[in-house]
């Protein structure tokens, strides 16, 4: 079965590839994963559906605008690594194995067809020299 999920950002295909269970990658390659989704996030409208995504908004307080406020030199990139590095410690990523963390963030960003793509680039970053055999 293939899910697809299409946006003014570019769509992706969850194909059954991508729903099959990888092998543990370890806390650095999910760093490296996270920084170039971080990269792929070009302005504060993509930041801030990556946070909502992500689930960090407090009620009544967008992060990504109290962000801005406090580090007005922090471009959309930086927050965004920002993000995810809030959501790994403090939102229980970092608690999850590898293959719960990944399945997790392929629902988190799918949650929003704008943010499907970053699935596709985090898979590519943490496994393109890992692929499993079939």
């Amino acid at each position: 079965k293939v899910v697809s999920a299409g946006s003014a950002l570019g769509s992706v295909k969850l194909d059954d590839d991508m729903c099959a269970p990888r092998k543990e990658v370890d806390e650095l390659t999910w760093r490296r994963g996270f920084n170039a989704v971080a990269r792929s996030i070009s302005n504060w409208d993509e930041c801030k559906i990556l946070a909502n995504c992500l689930s960090l908004n407090q009620p009544g307080e967008n992060v990504v605008e109290k962000r801005q406020e406090h580090y007005p030199h922090h471009d959309p990139c930086k927050v965004a690594s920002f993000l995810l590095d809030l959501w790994f410690d403090q939102r229980g990523g970092r608690s999850m194995s590898s293959e719960e963390r990944r399945q997790r963030l392929i629902e988190i960003f799918c949650k929003d067809m704008r943010a499907s793509r970053l699935v596709k680039i985090l898979h590519d970053e943490l496994f393109s020299d890992t692929r499993d055999s079939q």
